[in-house]
Protein backbone atom coordinates (compact mmCIF):
# COMPACT_ATOMS: atom_id res chain seq x y z
CA UNK A 1 0.00 0.00 0.00
CA UNK A 2 1.44 3.41 -1.27
CA UNK A 3 1.82 5.99 1.67
CA UNK A 4 -0.18 8.81 2.34
CA UNK A 5 1.03 11.87 0.57
CA UNK A 6 0.64 15.06 3.13
CA UNK A 7 -2.15 17.67 2.09
CA UNK A 8 -0.18 21.24 0.96
CA UNK A 9 -1.85 22.25 4.60
CA UNK A 10 -0.14 19.21 6.54
CA UNK A 11 3.10 20.12 4.53
CA UNK A 12 3.42 23.84 5.48
CA UNK A 13 2.40 23.03 9.18
CA UNK A 14 5.23 20.45 8.70
CA UNK A 15 7.63 23.17 7.35
CA UNK A 16 7.38 25.81 10.09
CA UNK A 17 7.35 23.97 12.84
CA UNK A 18 11.03 22.25 11.33
CA UNK A 19 12.44 25.93 12.16
CA UNK A 20 14.76 25.56 15.10
CA UNK A 21 14.89 21.07 15.17
CA UNK A 22 18.26 19.56 14.91
CA UNK A 23 19.51 17.55 12.42
CA UNK A 24 22.45 15.58 11.36
CA UNK A 25 23.85 16.91 8.23
CA UNK A 26 25.53 13.66 7.64
CA UNK A 27 21.68 11.87 6.92
CA UNK A 28 19.16 13.00 4.11
CA UNK A 29 17.81 16.40 5.07
CA UNK A 30 14.24 16.15 4.91
CA UNK A 31 11.94 16.80 6.80
CA UNK A 32 10.98 13.69 8.65
CA UNK A 33 14.71 13.31 9.50
CA UNK A 34 14.84 16.45 11.72
CA UNK A 35 15.00 15.38 14.87
CA UNK A 36 12.16 15.25 17.82
CA UNK A 37 9.99 16.08 15.49
CA UNK A 38 6.82 14.23 16.95
CA UNK A 39 8.07 15.78 20.55
CA UNK A 40 6.15 18.43 22.51
CA UNK A 41 8.49 20.74 22.51
CA UNK A 42 11.09 19.90 19.98
CA UNK A 43 13.05 22.66 19.41
CA UNK A 44 16.75 23.76 20.35
CA UNK A 45 16.47 27.50 20.13
CA UNK A 46 14.67 30.28 22.07
CA UNK A 47 11.47 31.53 19.71
CA UNK A 48 9.31 33.86 20.79
CA UNK A 49 6.21 32.12 21.23
CA UNK A 50 4.46 34.91 22.75
CA UNK A 51 3.39 36.74 19.54
CA UNK A 52 1.84 35.05 17.09
CA UNK A 53 0.55 35.39 13.51
CA UNK A 54 -0.97 33.83 10.64
CA UNK A 55 0.70 32.97 8.10
CA UNK A 56 -0.87 33.15 4.16
CA UNK A 57 1.50 30.30 1.61
CA UNK A 58 0.75 30.31 -2.19
CA UNK A 59 -2.40 27.64 -2.74
CA UNK A 60 -4.44 29.57 -0.15
CA UNK A 61 -2.62 27.66 2.72
CA UNK A 62 -2.60 29.63 6.25
CA UNK A 63 -1.22 28.46 8.61
CA UNK A 64 -2.26 30.21 12.19
CA UNK A 65 -0.41 30.73 15.57
CA UNK A 66 3.38 31.49 13.89
CA UNK A 67 5.66 32.84 16.02
CA UNK A 68 6.96 36.19 14.39
CA UNK A 69 10.38 35.19 14.61
CA UNK A 70 9.87 32.85 11.73
CA UNK A 71 9.14 35.20 8.14
CA UNK A 72 7.77 33.76 4.59
CA UNK A 73 8.65 34.60 1.23
CA UNK A 74 7.84 33.81 -2.38
CA UNK A 75 9.54 30.70 -4.18
CA UNK A 76 10.81 30.65 -7.81
CA UNK A 77 10.96 28.10 -10.43
CA UNK A 78 14.61 27.81 -12.28
CA UNK A 79 16.62 25.57 -14.79
CA UNK A 80 20.54 24.67 -13.37
CA UNK A 81 22.93 22.77 -15.11
CA UNK A 82 26.22 22.56 -13.28
CA UNK A 83 29.47 21.66 -14.56
CA UNK A 84 31.39 18.73 -14.92
CA UNK A 85 33.33 18.76 -11.15
CA UNK A 86 35.44 16.58 -9.47
CA UNK A 87 33.83 14.45 -6.42
CA UNK A 88 35.49 16.99 -4.25
CA UNK A 89 34.77 20.13 -6.18
CA UNK A 90 30.93 18.64 -6.32
CA UNK A 91 30.50 18.11 -2.15
CA UNK A 92 32.01 21.51 -1.86
CA UNK A 93 29.13 23.12 -4.04
CA UNK A 94 26.66 21.24 -2.35
CA UNK A 95 27.65 22.38 1.05
CA UNK A 96 27.53 25.87 0.11
CA UNK A 97 23.97 25.64 -0.43
CA UNK A 98 23.53 24.01 3.35
CA UNK A 99 25.47 27.26 3.75
CA UNK A 100 28.13 25.08 5.43
CA UNK A 101 31.96 25.08 4.41
CA UNK A 102 34.21 22.06 3.65
CA UNK A 103 34.79 19.66 1.19
CA UNK A 104 33.81 16.39 3.49
CA UNK A 105 30.11 15.15 2.19
CA UNK A 106 26.96 15.84 3.71
CA UNK A 107 23.98 13.22 3.14
CA UNK A 108 22.28 15.88 1.29
CA UNK A 109 24.66 14.82 -1.31
CA UNK A 110 25.41 11.24 -1.14
CA UNK A 111 21.91 10.65 -1.51
CA UNK A 112 21.50 12.77 -4.35
CA UNK A 113 24.10 10.84 -6.26
CA UNK A 114 23.35 7.72 -4.26
CA UNK A 115 26.99 7.49 -2.58
CA UNK A 116 27.48 4.73 0.30
CA UNK A 117 28.53 7.35 2.75
CA UNK A 118 32.30 6.30 2.69
CA UNK A 119 33.68 8.95 1.02
CA UNK A 120 37.17 8.18 0.91
CA UNK A 121 35.95 5.08 -1.49
CA UNK A 122 33.54 7.42 -3.22
CA UNK A 123 35.74 9.61 -4.40
CA UNK A 124 38.82 6.98 -5.47
CA UNK A 125 35.54 5.30 -7.72
CA UNK A 126 34.34 8.77 -9.22
CA UNK A 127 36.02 10.59 -12.16
CA UNK A 128 33.26 13.32 -12.57
CA UNK A 129 30.08 14.42 -11.59
CA UNK A 130 26.98 17.08 -12.82
CA UNK A 131 23.28 17.02 -12.75
CA UNK A 132 20.88 19.33 -14.42
CA UNK A 133 17.40 20.33 -13.52
CA UNK A 134 14.33 22.40 -12.90
CA UNK A 135 13.87 23.74 -9.53
CA UNK A 136 10.54 24.93 -8.16
CA UNK A 137 10.08 26.51 -4.78
CA UNK A 138 6.78 27.27 -4.24
CA UNK A 139 8.34 29.22 -0.72
CA UNK A 140 10.23 29.65 1.87
CA UNK A 141 10.27 29.97 5.57
CA UNK A 142 13.64 31.44 7.31
CA UNK A 143 14.04 32.50 10.90
CA UNK A 144 14.26 36.39 10.88
CA UNK A 145 18.03 37.19 11.32
CA UNK A 146 19.29 37.88 14.39
CA UNK A 147 21.16 36.30 17.57
CA UNK A 148 20.25 32.64 17.59
CA UNK A 149 20.48 31.50 21.46
CA UNK A 150 20.40 27.81 22.73
CA UNK A 151 18.00 25.95 24.83
CA UNK A 152 19.09 25.66 28.38
CA UNK A 153 18.60 21.73 28.40
CA UNK A 154 20.39 21.88 25.04
CA UNK A 155 23.23 23.76 26.62
CA UNK A 156 23.20 21.32 29.84
CA UNK A 157 23.67 18.42 27.77
CA UNK A 158 26.82 18.90 25.90
CA UNK A 159 28.84 16.65 27.01
CA UNK A 160 32.28 18.37 29.04
CA UNK A 161 34.42 16.03 27.64
CA UNK A 162 35.96 14.19 24.91
CA UNK A 163 33.80 11.30 25.31
CA UNK A 164 32.92 9.76 21.93
CA UNK A 165 29.62 7.50 23.69
CA UNK A 166 28.61 10.62 24.99
CA UNK A 167 28.99 12.62 21.65
CA UNK A 168 26.88 9.62 19.75
CA UNK A 169 24.22 10.33 21.92
CA UNK A 170 23.93 13.82 21.49
CA UNK A 171 24.36 13.78 17.70
CA UNK A 172 21.75 11.18 17.73
CA UNK A 173 19.33 13.00 20.06
CA UNK A 174 19.63 16.73 18.70
CA UNK A 175 21.66 16.30 15.59
CA UNK A 176 24.26 18.44 14.38
CA UNK A 177 23.03 21.71 13.28
CA UNK A 178 19.76 23.52 13.47
CA UNK A 179 17.05 24.33 10.86
CA UNK A 180 17.34 28.25 10.46
CA UNK A 181 15.36 28.00 6.92
CA UNK A 182 14.25 25.65 4.19
CA UNK A 183 12.70 25.57 0.83
CA UNK A 184 9.42 23.96 -0.15
CA UNK A 185 8.23 22.91 -3.70
CA UNK A 186 9.70 19.74 -5.75
CA UNK A 187 12.40 19.32 -8.46
CA UNK A 188 12.91 17.41 -11.19
CA UNK A 189 16.69 16.70 -11.70
CA UNK A 190 19.10 14.30 -13.58
CA UNK A 191 22.50 13.53 -11.46
CA UNK A 192 25.14 12.13 -14.01
CA UNK A 193 28.21 10.04 -12.48
CA UNK A 194 31.29 9.25 -14.27
CA UNK A 195 33.23 7.16 -13.14
CA UNK A 196 37.07 6.33 -14.87
CA UNK A 197 36.17 3.40 -16.94
CA UNK A 198 35.08 6.23 -19.10
CA UNK A 199 36.91 8.09 -21.66
CA UNK A 200 35.09 11.27 -22.33
CA UNK A 201 36.66 14.36 -21.91
CA UNK A 202 34.07 17.16 -19.58
CA UNK A 203 33.21 18.95 -22.59
CA UNK A 204 31.99 15.88 -23.97
CA UNK A 205 30.09 14.67 -20.98
CA UNK A 206 28.57 18.17 -20.20
CA UNK A 207 27.19 17.66 -24.25
CA UNK A 208 25.67 14.13 -23.29
CA UNK A 209 23.88 15.63 -20.17
CA UNK A 210 22.59 18.40 -22.30
CA UNK A 211 21.47 16.13 -25.08
CA UNK A 212 19.47 13.59 -22.17
CA UNK A 213 18.21 16.95 -20.26
CA UNK A 214 16.80 18.38 -23.71
CA UNK A 215 15.00 15.24 -23.97
CA UNK A 216 13.22 14.93 -20.61
CA UNK A 217 12.25 18.10 -19.97
CA UNK A 218 11.25 19.62 -23.56
CA UNK A 219 8.27 18.53 -25.62
CA UNK A 220 8.54 18.03 -29.54
CA UNK A 221 7.80 21.90 -30.11
CA UNK A 222 10.88 22.85 -27.41
CA UNK A 223 8.79 24.20 -25.29
CA UNK A 224 9.40 23.31 -21.58
CA UNK A 225 7.49 20.32 -20.07
CA UNK A 226 6.76 21.19 -16.70
CA UNK A 227 3.85 18.36 -15.81
CA UNK A 228 7.13 16.62 -14.39
CA UNK A 229 5.70 13.17 -15.82
CA UNK A 230 7.38 9.86 -14.72
CA UNK A 231 10.21 9.15 -16.72
CA UNK A 232 11.44 6.67 -14.98
CA UNK A 233 10.53 3.77 -17.96
CA UNK A 234 12.35 5.68 -20.32
CA UNK A 235 15.52 5.91 -18.09
CA UNK A 236 15.35 2.53 -17.47
CA UNK A 237 14.53 1.16 -20.76
CA UNK A 238 17.86 2.82 -22.17
CA UNK A 239 19.75 1.08 -19.47
CA UNK A 240 18.45 -2.29 -20.06
CA UNK A 241 19.19 -1.73 -23.63
CA UNK A 242 22.95 -1.56 -22.69
CA UNK A 243 22.92 -4.45 -20.81
CA UNK A 244 24.76 -7.66 -22.38
CA UNK A 245 23.25 -11.51 -21.75
CA UNK A 246 25.40 -13.97 -21.05
CA UNK A 247 24.40 -16.84 -23.30
CA UNK A 248 27.38 -19.30 -23.54
CA UNK A 249 28.14 -21.74 -21.60
CA UNK A 250 30.17 -21.40 -18.30
CA UNK A 251 33.32 -23.56 -17.26
CA UNK A 252 32.32 -23.15 -13.91
CA UNK A 253 30.33 -26.22 -13.45
CA UNK A 254 30.20 -26.82 -9.50
CA UNK A 255 29.32 -25.20 -6.18
CA UNK A 256 29.90 -25.48 -3.01
CA UNK A 257 27.07 -26.00 -0.40
CA UNK A 258 28.90 -25.94 2.94
CA UNK A 259 27.38 -23.59 5.11
CA UNK A 260 30.51 -21.21 6.48
CA UNK A 261 29.44 -20.56 10.07
CA UNK A 262 31.83 -18.40 12.06
CA UNK A 263 30.10 -18.99 14.94
CA UNK A 264 28.82 -15.92 17.60
CA UNK A 265 31.51 -14.06 15.95
CA UNK A 266 30.54 -10.65 14.28
CA UNK A 267 30.82 -10.76 10.07
CA UNK A 268 33.51 -7.77 8.40
CA UNK A 269 33.33 -8.95 5.14
CA UNK A 270 32.18 -11.31 1.83
CA UNK A 271 33.50 -12.82 -1.19
CA UNK A 272 32.98 -14.95 -3.77
CA UNK A 273 35.49 -17.13 -4.98
CA UNK A 274 36.66 -20.09 -7.43
CA UNK A 275 37.86 -22.90 -5.39
CA UNK A 276 38.53 -26.19 -6.03
CA UNK A 277 41.93 -27.90 -8.65
CA UNK A 278 40.50 -26.39 -11.66
CA UNK A 279 39.57 -23.43 -9.60
CA UNK A 280 35.84 -23.92 -11.23
CA UNK A 281 34.03 -24.53 -8.01
CA UNK A 282 31.88 -21.90 -6.67
CA UNK A 283 32.00 -20.85 -2.90
CA UNK A 284 31.45 -18.08 -0.54
CA UNK A 285 34.08 -16.50 1.76
CA UNK A 286 33.81 -14.82 5.20
CA UNK A 287 36.07 -12.49 7.18
CA UNK A 288 34.96 -12.04 10.51
CA UNK A 289 36.38 -10.68 14.38
CA UNK A 290 38.68 -13.09 15.65
CA UNK A 291 36.62 -12.64 18.87
CA UNK A 292 33.33 -11.19 19.82
CA UNK A 293 33.84 -7.21 21.73
CA UNK A 294 32.66 -7.94 25.54
CA UNK A 295 29.82 -5.15 25.09
CA UNK A 296 28.55 -7.38 22.50
CA UNK A 297 25.89 -10.71 23.28
CA UNK A 298 24.56 -12.45 20.26
CA UNK A 299 22.00 -15.01 20.47
CA UNK A 300 20.64 -17.41 17.61
CA UNK A 301 17.76 -15.58 14.89
CA UNK A 302 14.46 -17.02 14.76
CA UNK A 303 14.82 -15.93 11.16
CA UNK A 304 17.38 -18.88 10.05
CA UNK A 305 14.81 -21.22 10.78
CA UNK A 306 12.66 -19.84 7.81
CA UNK A 307 12.84 -19.82 4.07
CA UNK A 308 11.75 -16.96 2.68
CA UNK A 309 9.45 -16.84 -0.78
CA UNK A 310 10.86 -14.40 -3.49
CA UNK A 311 9.20 -12.39 -5.72
CA UNK A 312 10.46 -14.28 -9.63
CA UNK A 313 11.34 -10.94 -10.61
CA UNK A 314 14.61 -11.60 -8.35
CA UNK A 315 14.89 -14.90 -10.51
CA UNK A 316 17.66 -13.74 -13.33
CA UNK A 317 18.39 -15.82 -15.92
CA UNK A 318 22.42 -16.40 -16.70
CA UNK A 319 22.48 -18.98 -19.14
CA UNK A 320 23.13 -22.50 -19.52
CA UNK A 321 24.95 -23.12 -16.54
CA UNK A 322 25.64 -26.93 -15.54
CA UNK A 323 24.27 -26.32 -12.09
CA UNK A 324 21.85 -23.70 -12.38
CA UNK A 325 19.91 -21.60 -14.85
CA UNK A 326 18.94 -18.18 -12.79
CA UNK A 327 20.63 -16.47 -9.87
CA UNK A 328 18.06 -15.00 -7.43
CA UNK A 329 19.17 -11.13 -6.81
CA UNK A 330 16.61 -10.65 -3.85
CA UNK A 331 18.05 -8.86 -0.92
CA UNK A 332 19.16 -10.98 2.31
CA UNK A 333 18.38 -9.32 5.60
CA UNK A 334 16.46 -10.11 8.86
CA UNK A 335 15.21 -7.33 11.54
CA UNK A 336 16.96 -4.30 12.56
CA UNK A 337 18.75 -5.58 15.19
CA UNK A 338 20.55 -8.78 13.56
CA UNK A 339 23.78 -9.06 12.37
CA UNK A 340 25.50 -12.21 9.62
CA UNK A 341 27.48 -14.60 11.09
CA UNK A 342 27.41 -17.16 8.91
CA UNK A 343 26.63 -17.82 4.57
CA UNK A 344 25.62 -20.85 2.34
CA UNK A 345 25.33 -21.23 -1.84
CA UNK A 346 22.29 -22.89 -2.06
CA UNK A 347 20.46 -24.29 -5.62
CA UNK A 348 16.64 -25.02 -5.72
CA UNK A 349 14.31 -26.52 -8.21
CA UNK A 350 11.23 -24.89 -9.42
CA UNK A 351 10.07 -26.28 -12.48
CA UNK A 352 12.37 -26.51 -15.11
CA UNK A 353 14.44 -23.94 -13.46
CA UNK A 354 17.84 -24.48 -11.04
CA UNK A 355 17.96 -21.25 -9.15
CA UNK A 356 21.03 -20.51 -7.18
CA UNK A 357 20.46 -18.67 -3.65
CA UNK A 358 22.18 -16.66 -1.20
CA UNK A 359 21.28 -17.74 2.66
CA UNK A 360 22.67 -16.24 5.25
CA UNK A 361 23.05 -17.15 8.92
CA UNK A 362 21.89 -14.41 11.54
CA UNK A 363 22.61 -13.32 14.98
CA UNK A 364 20.62 -11.63 17.18
CA UNK A 365 22.30 -8.27 18.73
CA UNK A 366 20.87 -7.94 22.49
CA UNK A 367 22.80 -4.94 23.69
CA UNK A 368 23.54 -2.95 21.19
CA UNK A 369 21.74 -1.01 18.57
CA UNK A 370 22.17 -1.73 14.49
CA UNK A 371 22.11 1.62 13.04
CA UNK A 372 23.02 3.37 9.47
CA UNK A 373 22.85 0.90 7.84
CA UNK A 374 24.54 1.48 4.15
CA UNK A 375 25.11 -1.14 0.92
CA UNK A 376 27.55 -1.24 -0.84
CA UNK A 377 28.49 -2.93 -4.62
CA UNK A 378 31.56 -4.19 -5.91
CA UNK A 379 33.97 -1.48 -7.01
CA UNK A 380 34.32 -3.31 -10.35
CA UNK A 381 30.20 -3.02 -10.91
CA UNK A 382 29.10 0.13 -12.77
CA UNK A 383 25.96 1.13 -10.24
CA UNK A 384 22.41 1.83 -11.92
CA UNK A 385 20.28 5.16 -11.41
CA UNK A 386 17.60 5.27 -9.18
CA UNK A 387 13.53 6.26 -10.23
CA UNK A 388 14.62 10.33 -10.89
CA UNK A 389 18.65 10.33 -11.13
CA UNK A 390 19.97 8.91 -14.13
CA UNK A 391 23.72 7.64 -13.47
CA UNK A 392 26.09 7.00 -16.30
CA UNK A 393 29.04 5.05 -15.63
CA UNK A 394 30.73 2.39 -17.61
CA UNK A 395 28.34 3.45 -20.32
CA UNK A 396 29.94 6.35 -21.64
CA UNK A 397 32.86 4.65 -23.36
CA UNK A 398 32.22 3.88 -26.87
CA UNK A 399 36.03 1.66 -26.96
CA UNK A 400 36.86 -0.49 -24.26
CA UNK A 401 40.06 0.97 -23.06
CA UNK A 402 42.40 0.78 -19.83
CA UNK A 403 41.16 3.20 -17.10
CA UNK A 404 43.99 5.38 -16.03
CA UNK A 405 45.71 4.52 -13.17
CA UNK A 406 44.76 6.03 -9.65
CA UNK A 407 46.73 5.89 -6.50
CA UNK A 408 46.23 2.18 -4.60
CA UNK A 409 44.31 1.73 -1.09
CA UNK A 410 46.29 2.05 1.57
CA UNK A 411 46.44 -2.03 2.85
CA UNK A 412 46.29 -2.43 6.63
CA UNK A 413 44.94 -6.12 6.73
CA UNK A 414 47.51 -8.05 8.70
CA UNK A 415 46.41 -11.40 7.49
CA UNK A 416 49.68 -14.03 6.35
CA UNK A 417 47.71 -14.59 2.61
CA UNK A 418 45.45 -10.71 2.74
CA UNK A 419 44.63 -11.85 -1.22
CA UNK A 420 43.15 -14.77 -0.19
CA UNK A 421 44.93 -18.17 0.23
CA UNK A 422 47.23 -19.88 -2.66
CA UNK A 423 45.33 -21.07 -5.88
CA UNK A 424 46.43 -21.92 -9.16
CA UNK A 425 46.38 -19.04 -11.26
CA UNK A 426 42.96 -18.26 -12.42
CA UNK A 427 42.26 -17.26 -16.14
CA UNK A 428 40.74 -14.36 -17.18
CA UNK A 429 37.86 -16.54 -18.79
CA UNK A 430 36.36 -17.46 -15.46
CA UNK A 431 36.60 -14.28 -14.08
CA UNK A 432 34.18 -13.45 -16.81
CA UNK A 433 31.36 -14.92 -14.76
CA UNK A 434 32.30 -13.96 -11.10
CA UNK A 435 33.44 -11.36 -9.28
CA UNK A 436 35.92 -12.00 -6.53
CA UNK A 437 36.47 -8.93 -5.35
CA UNK A 438 36.87 -8.59 -1.61
CA UNK A 439 33.86 -6.88 0.15
CA UNK A 440 34.50 -5.82 3.39
CA UNK A 441 34.96 -2.90 5.81
CA UNK A 442 37.71 -2.51 8.55
CA UNK A 443 39.50 0.28 10.37
CA UNK A 444 40.23 2.33 7.50
CA UNK A 445 36.56 2.78 6.78
CA UNK A 446 35.59 5.58 9.43
CA UNK A 447 34.12 5.33 12.60
CA UNK A 448 35.72 1.77 12.23
CA UNK A 449 33.30 -0.63 13.36
CA UNK A 450 31.09 -2.03 10.56
CA UNK A 451 29.48 -5.21 10.38
CA UNK A 452 27.60 -7.22 7.73
CA UNK A 453 23.90 -6.95 8.44
CA UNK A 454 23.22 -8.40 4.96
CA UNK A 455 23.70 -8.88 1.34
CA UNK A 456 22.24 -10.16 -2.16
CA UNK A 457 23.74 -11.95 -5.64
CA UNK A 458 24.35 -9.20 -8.57
CA UNK A 459 23.52 -10.02 -12.20
CA UNK A 460 25.59 -8.02 -14.53
CA UNK A 461 26.48 -8.64 -18.29
CA UNK A 462 26.23 -12.64 -17.24
CA UNK A 463 28.83 -11.70 -14.22
CA UNK A 464 27.51 -13.17 -10.53
CA UNK A 465 28.90 -10.38 -7.55
CA UNK A 466 27.74 -9.34 -4.44
CA UNK A 467 26.16 -6.76 -2.80
CA UNK A 468 26.69 -6.13 0.87
CA UNK A 469 25.25 -4.34 3.59
CA UNK A 470 27.02 -2.87 6.68
CA UNK A 471 25.65 -1.60 9.59
CA UNK A 472 27.32 0.49 12.63
CA UNK A 473 27.30 -1.28 16.03
CA UNK A 474 26.58 1.01 18.85
CA UNK A 475 26.45 0.23 22.52
CA UNK A 476 23.23 0.84 24.55
CA UNK A 477 23.55 2.85 27.73
CA UNK A 478 21.14 2.71 30.62
CA UNK A 479 20.01 6.50 29.73
CA UNK A 480 19.41 5.70 26.32
CA UNK A 481 15.98 6.77 24.75
CA UNK A 482 13.84 5.69 22.05
CA UNK A 483 12.47 8.51 19.85
CA UNK A 484 9.67 7.80 17.44
CA UNK A 485 10.65 8.77 13.99
CA UNK A 486 7.27 9.97 12.49
CA UNK A 487 6.98 10.65 8.83
CA UNK A 488 4.07 12.79 7.23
Amino acid sequence: MAARRATPQEAAEAAIRSVGLGFDVVSDVRLKYCKQRGAPDPWLIELDHGEAQDIVLPGGVTVAGVTKSVKCDKGERMRFRSDVLSFQQMSEQFNQELSLSGKIPSGFFNTMFEFSGSWQKDAANTKTLAFDGWYVTLYSVALSKGQIVLRDHVKQAVPSTWEPAALARFIEKFGTHIVVGLKMGGKDVIYLKQQHSSTLQAADVQKRLKEMSDRKFFDANGQSDMGFKDTYGNNKSDIREQQLRFVQSSPLNSYSSTEVDVGKRPVTGLRLFLEGRKSNKLAIHLQHLCSLPQIIQLEDDPYNHQIPEYDRKYYEPIGPWKRFSHVCTAPVESDDLSIVTGAQLDVVNHGLKKILFLRLHFSKACNVVVRNSEWENSPNLAQKSGLISTLISTHFSSVAQKPPPRPADVNINSAVYPGGPPVPVQTPKLLKFVDPTEMMRGPQDSPGYWVVSGAKLNLERGKISLRVKYSLLTAMMPDDESLDDDEF
